[in-house]
């Protein structure tokens, strides 16, 4: 949505089932009518044989900016790129691909639009990892669109990220002020980087999740595989990021039952996708927050229903804000093993679940589409599942948009054949959220394995291992508070923006529970520093701003 609530979207087509020709499309529509103005089918963005993979960033004006992979023909390279349209709305685009991608298969691009016209775009490269490219909208006089001038760094158009468990990435910017986040995961931990001034210094990336890992010494002098799992969460693939009116990070994930020791049979890693949750994290507080559960044995499901690799039970969370209330709201999928094609795959509705406080508590999601097919197993053509939903990041007109394919063939999670594209506008005085969630810990609490308890869940007390810092920024000092749900060794220090130890705050034995102590920055330059919490099993870092 842009800033007068026009509706924008983008989607990838094949023109034939082996993949060969594609295109990304894109239609607009006005805020007070359900008609777009494009049928059908939209209208054709790339000018290539081959292209896709679309995501889109909205200026406040109305500019649309797809940005996709593309190939000028079956033996090029891959590529991400980003168009430009002549006018809001007007379908005519010009595309712009920054040069000298790391590897010859380079795409999955996610683009956000940030202040002073510059457009942020990270994408992924299956041979190295991620890449970041930071382009400007050009304009000419009249206010035409004209073309996207991308930055250099050093050889090429794309700087280097990190490695990536690969086509996770989101990146969230500021329309009001030069603030930049993006995030990713990792060897299944999620991490997040933040920008100050529009992509050009980033923070450390924060490993945010920072699970407990299976205890390979505990395990061969017990053998107790329960206790020594530690933490059985992973993340799994989905994330998206949102700035909310102050420009604090809320971010959405999702996680699937992890567990590396097992009752028999020797150790390996099992990612156990009947067992999925999502989970919402803020930067304000620094804490996680259960959205929606779908925990069921892999016994429920018989030997001919199935899940798509890469998929969850939930899976696919996207986040949005009223901006008049404060509220969140977060669409998602859910499976349902009752319903399923004539190949055994399972089909899928969107559900939505809100917060009224800034995401520290959630109401039970409601499920908006509720389509189901007639006959089970659905033969070719009668499937009823919702696939890649994704939310506008704002509520409009008293309205969450969503746009979602609807798969009515259940055959494969990369349909070829025709399904719709659907938009669909729910309102929310017509959704009746049920109970708020169920409040569960993130992490468990390490007991030794010959007490007899196993990991239990942590105390009610102390949920996480927690850092946090307010005021943030400040001007003179702030309490830095941290939570520890055992009594540990600890290290509090505070680091300045080169990476310098500036002060040790707290070093040795501290008690479990809710510690709070106050830095007094005056002694130091205003600026950003980094207060680290690390203890044997755990570490966070909490970025802090000191304004003068």
């Amino acid at each position: 949505l842009d800033a007068s609530n026009f509706v924008h979207v983008v989607w990838m087509n094949s023109l034939n089932p082996s993949l060969s020709i594609r295109h990304v499309y894109y239609n607009v529509g006005s805020p007070d009518a359900q008609n777009f103005w494009f049928i059908p089918g939209g209208q054709q963005v790339d000018a290539t044989n081959r292209a896709g993979y679309a995501t889109l960033a909205i200026s406040p004006s109305g500019f649309c900016f797809p940005a996709f992979h593309s190939m000028a023909n079956a033996s090029s390279p891959v590529r991400p790129c980003v168009a430009i349209d002549f006018l809001p709305g007007s379908g005519a685009f010009t595309a712009s691909c920054p040069l000298e991608p790391p590897s010859p298969l380079t795409g999955w691009p996610v683009i956000a639009h940030g202040t002073d016209s510059r457009l942020h775009m990270i994408s992924e490269s299956d041979a190295i990892g991620l890449y970041y490219s930071r382009g400007t909208a050009l304009y000419d006089p009249d206010g035409f669109g004209l073309d996207i001038v991308w930055d250099d760094f050093e050889l090429s158009q794309f700087v280097y990220v990190d490695s990536t468990d690969g086509n996770t990435q989101d990146i969230a910017a500021s329309q009001t002020s030069p603030r930049v986040a993006r995030a990713w995961i990792k060897h299944s931990e999620v991490l997040v980087q933040i920008s100050e001034d529009n992509g050009v210094n980033w923070t450390i990336p924060e490993n945010i999740t920072q699970f407990i890992p299976p205890d390979s010494e505990c395990y061969a002098e017990t053998n107790d595989w329960q206790c020594c799992n530690r933490d059985t969460l992973r993340a799994f693939y989905d994330l998206s990021l949102l700035l909310d009116e102050d420009n604090h990070v809320h971010l959405v994930f999702t996680t699937v039952g992890y567990s590396f020791f097992h009752p028999t049979g020797e150790p390996m890693p099992v990612f156990e996708r009947t067992k999925a949750a999502i989970w919402h994290w803020t930067e304000t507080t620094d804490q996680f927050s259960l959205v929606a559960k779908h925990w069921i044995e892999d016994s429920v499901l018989s030997a001919d229903q199935k899940l798509y690799s890469r998929h969850a039970m939930l899976e696919r969370p996207s986040i949005c804000m009223d901006y008049s209330t404060g509220d969140l709201y977060c669409s998602y999928l859910r499976y349902d093993t009752s319903a399923f094609s004539h190949l055994g795959y399972l089909n899928a509705d969107v559900f939505v679940a809100r917060s009224g406080d800034h995401g520290l508590n959630w109401n039970t999601g409601v499920n908006v589409t509720n389509t189901r097919p007639s006959i089970i197993p659905a033969p070719p053509g009668g499937n009823a599942s919702e696939q890649d939903a994704t939310i506008a990041d704002h509520v409009a007109e008293g309205c969450l948009h969503l746009f979602y394919l609807f798969d009515r063939q259940g055959e494969s999670d990369f349909p070829t054949v025709a399904n719709q594209m659907i938009y669909r506008r729910v309102t929310i005085d017509s959704l009746q959220f049920g109970p708020l969630m169920d409040e569960l810990p993130f992490h468990v609490e390490v007991l030794p394995c010959d007490s007899g308890e196993s990991a239990q869940e942590v105390s009610s007390l102390v949920h996480e291992f927690a850092l946090r810092a307010y005021p943030n920024p400040f001007n003179s000092s702030t309490l830095i508070s941290f939570d520890l749900p055992l009594a540990s060794q600890v290290e509090l220090t505070v680091y300045d923006i080169l990476g310098q130890k500036v002060e040790t705050l707290k070093s040795g034995q501290v008690q479990a529970g809710h510690h709070a102590l106050t830095w007094n920055a005056s002694p130091y330059a205003s600026g950003m520093y980094f207060v680290s919490l690390k203890s044997p099993a755990q570490s966070r870092i909490q970025k802090i701003i000191y304004l003068r």
